[in-house]
């Protein structure tokens, strides 16, 4: 009797053996992981609870710095310390790196001295200060100084920034640039700030809006340590077209050796031919202001700002050393009392000479403003009406006499990099 004839079985398919996904080089498996390859994995984390954790409680710490202080205190060698990725990824069409970003926040040795302690407190500051958002910006007291201030620093982008170039920004804050560096095309941004939450902020701010150029963050004190203890030197030495300092350079003015370093770590990476920009308080406006005051004021200012001067160094009040000038600067809604330094301009310049950095753009806000208001086909003066800056022709200020009090007392400056490079 024939058997019956059974049903098909259907034929399994292939098994794939597993294949691991190399994550690091040949080689390196035994190597700890570096602080910037942590921070890495940190940042680039998409737990969706982490990310809710992160959101509801804006500005507390998740316990990773403090287990970076005890990784700093107890590492030994800087080289180890700012030890970095491989290269960044590449577009095989045009040779640039693709418009991904990496966060590294590397660690410091201990420094007790006291540029190192008011550093710290600079970065202490804004590390305390949350990003509000934009709804809360626009009910910000100070909005028409924030749309100003902003408006200059595009103004100045426009003018001297490299379109298609690469950008060293040494005090990036929260990113607040992003936009500007944007409208020039340029192929690549490296920022940079002492406070690693500003440069978490910066991050966040680049990844929501999605600009086209790559990017990448840094978190060290550019004014105390060389870039090139912490950024490497494959982001480097392509050399940059532009570097910027806004708002931020009078924090390295208290002695000449920290000014040569900061200058120096301008200078030396930027390229024969590329522009040095920036915006700092106008020391000519402080100590004016300052030796107005009667018998032994020291401070001067309104409800928005105020300038005081250092009680314990009356003297300087007449003296105004060329480096160590210091006051304690307060902006409602913006900066709590921050110790910084007048910057001397004629120092500035000679020593920028010195590093092949030669001055070609020099004026005070007020100056800015009345300046791009006669240049009726100039991108700036488009600017004035799409960042709603009143025009020179309607009014002879544009804001209220107290803001502008406090958005008067700041310079714009670009210094050009001689064509022979000043550094081998």
């Amino acid at each position: 009797m024939p058997s019956p004839i059974q049903p098909a079985i259907p034929s399994k398919a292939p098994r794939t053996r597993y294949q691991a996904k190399r994550v690091s080089l040949p080689g390196v498996v035994r190597v700890p992981l570096a602080k910037h390859e942590l921070e890495r994995f940190r940042f680039r984390s998409s737990n969706p609870l982490r990310a809710a954790w992160q959101e509801e409680n804006r500005g507390r710490s998740d316990g990773w710095d403090e287990m970076f202080e005890r990784y700093a205190a107890e590492a030994d060698g800087d080289a180890e310390q700012s030890r970095v990725k491989g290269p960044a990824s590449k577009d095989s069409r045009s040779g640039l790196r693709t418009s991904a970003a990496s966060v590294h926040v590397l660690p410091r040795k201990p420094d007790l001295s006291s540029s190192a302690s008011g550093a710290s407190a600079v970065a202490s500051h804004y590390n305390a200060r949350p990003d509000a958002g934009l709804d809360a910006r626009r009910d910000s007291p100070i909005l028409p100084l924030r749309q100003f201030n902003n408006w200059v620093k595009s103004t100045i982008i426009t003018k001297f920034g490299a379109r298609n170039g690469r950008v060293l920004d040494l005090g990036a804050g929260k990113g607040g640039d992003l936009r500007k560096w944007h409208a020039k095309h340029v192929q690549e941004v490296v920022l940079v700030d002492i406070a690693a939450q500003s440069i978490e902020q910066a991050k966040a701010r680049y990844d929501e809006r999605k600009q086209t150029y790559h990017a990448e963050f840094f978190a060290f004190d550019a004014f105390g340590s060389a870039v090139s203890e912490h950024i490497p030197a494959s982001i480097l030495e392509p050399l940059f077209d532009n570097v910027s300092l806004q708002f931020c350079m009078h924090y390295a003015w208290d002695k000449v050796s920290k000014v040569n370093l900061m200058l120096e770590n301008v200078a030396k990476y930027l390229k024969p031919g590329g522009i040095f920009i920036g915006t700092i308080p106008d020391a000519d406006r402080l100590r004016r202001d300052l030796k107005a005051l009667p018998n032994d004021e020291l401070s001067f200012g309104n409800e928005y700002f105020r300038v005081s001067f250092d009680p314990t160094a009356p003297q300087k009040k007449e003296t105004c050393p060329a480096f160590g000038h210091k006051y304690t600067f307060w902006l409602k809604d913006a900066i709590d009392e921050c110790d910084e330094y007048v910057v001397d301009f004629e120092q500035f310049e000679s020593l920028a000479n010195q590093m092949g950095l030669r001055l070609i753009y020099r004026k005070t806000f007020e100056e800015v403003w009345l300046e791009v208001g006669e240049q009726r086909d100039s991108e700036a003066h488009r600017l004035l009406g799409a960042m709603r800056i009143p025009h020179p022709s309607t009014c002879s200020i544009p804001m209220q006499p107290a803001l502008w009090e406090a958005a008067s007392l700041y310079l714009a400056f670009a210094f050009e990099k001689a064509p022979t490079p000043a550094f081998g």
